[in-house]
């Protein structure tokens, strides 16, 4: 039995020095200070959205007062089949707010459906070069397309990824969703300052018309629904990663929405695991296996340790050293999200966390999903 503690020990420890590494590439990072743009190119804003009747109308707000001017924005907002309201609402909004350059897209009825799909769609009727997306339940602060813009000016770069933080409230389980957001935006950050980029957050990214249609899109990896973000990113990082980049920068934060039950939750990360066996990097996907020994092993451990006591040594070894290296990675990424007070929950979420990674690690790669 010693030996299932010492392979805690190990997996922990790699572990451990993934995280510190996530840590060190994150600091590295500097926080962009906010500067009066030069110029003021065209932009297209695109919003795939499925179902999204609720939130959609609060979206296309926060988009609509951007202190950028409006008519050197484009707004394609594509519907990916829905089936409640949500074409209604945005044409109802259109109506509302003329002069936005809003303009609705609907996929056709034989079109397969999918946001990969949408978003090509929406590319190849793009009328700028600068494009940016976001989703349907999501809020952009009102600098957003300026910050970004800023990005393109200040180097020689065709894709910027940007942090994405959850709305406040939404009880334990949306706190629970924010923190690992978090950490999700720390280790995405990280991999993209390193030279080995790990994934995005479709939410906010921004690329270039040019750099899509060069690498040919989502053209390759169209049958699989999830993951457009995180694709197109290692694309046009596997041909230049210096055009790459991270805005760590206040302005640029955008606000999704966290799921609201467990279901929706299991669903929603069956869909983001979804991605690994098919399309991510070996350094992704080693990330990964390790990512879930690790949790594994803690709930392994975890219950051996109640029959066999001398597996204790290894247990808490192994916790400390992850709960060190988390912490201080957590701890960095609240002061600039300003939701310190997220770090309540670091401890208390542990064994939760445990158990979760190795179910989603276990079923969600291989099993189906639903999406709205």
């Amino acid at each position: 039995m010693i030996a299932f503690g010492i392979l805690l020990l190990i997996f922990s420890a790699v572990y451990a020095s993934f995280i510190f590494w996530c840590f060190i590439g994150w600091k590295l990072i500097d926080v962009v200070p906010y500067s009066s743009n030069k110029e003021f190119p065209g932009v297209t804003v695109i919003v795939p959205v499925r179902n999204e009747e609720r939130t959609i109308a609060v979206s296309l707000q926060a988009l609509v007062q951007q202190d950028y001017p409006k008519h050197k924005i484009e707004i394609l907002v594509v519907d990916d089949h829905s089936d409640d309201k949500t074409t209604v609402v945005v044409n109802e909004f259109i109506r509302n707010n003329p002069g936005n350059g809003i303009r609705l897209i609907e996929m056709a009825t034989n079109e397969f459906g999918s946001k990969k799909s949408a978003i090509t769609k929406a590319v190849s009727e793009a009328r700028f070069e600068i494009i940016l997306t976001t989703d349907g339940d999501c809020i952009v602060p009102a600098s957003w397309i300026r910050t970004f813009v800023h990005a393109y000016q200040e180097s020689d770069v065709e894709f910027v990824a940007g942090p994405v933080a959850f709305h406040s409230g939404a009880g334990l389980l949306g706190s629970f969703q924010a923190l690992e957001m978090l950490g999700l935006v720390g280790i995405a950050a990280a991999g993209i300052r390193m030279g080995n980029p790990l994934m995005c957050n479709g939410a906010n990214i921004s690329y270039t018309k040019a750099a899509f249609v060069r690498v040919k899109g989502f053209e390759s990896l169209k049958q699989h629904a999830s993951g457009d973000d995180t694709q197109l990113l290692l694309k046009i990082a596997k041909q230049d990663k210096s055009k790459v980049v991270f805005l760590k920068q206040e302005d640029s934060i955008v606000l999704g929405t966290p799921v609201h039950s467990l279901s929706q939750l299991w669903q929603q990360r069956k869909r983001w695991a979804s991605k690994i066996p098919v399309a991510l990097t070996p350094f992704t996907i080693s990330v990964a296996v390790i990512s879930w020994f690790t949790h594994a092993l803690l709930v392994l451990n975890a219950v051996l340790c109640i029959w066999f006591p001398g597996l204790l040594f290894y247990f808490f070894s192994a916790l400390l050293l992850k709960l060190i290296s988390e912490f201080l990675l957590l701890n960095s990424l609240s002061k600039f999200f300003q939701k310190k007070s997220l770090l309540w929950l670091f401890i208390p979420a542990q064994a939760f966390y445990w158990v979760y990674i190795t179910v989603i690690g276990i079923r969600a790669p291989f099993g189906k999903y639903s999406w709205k």
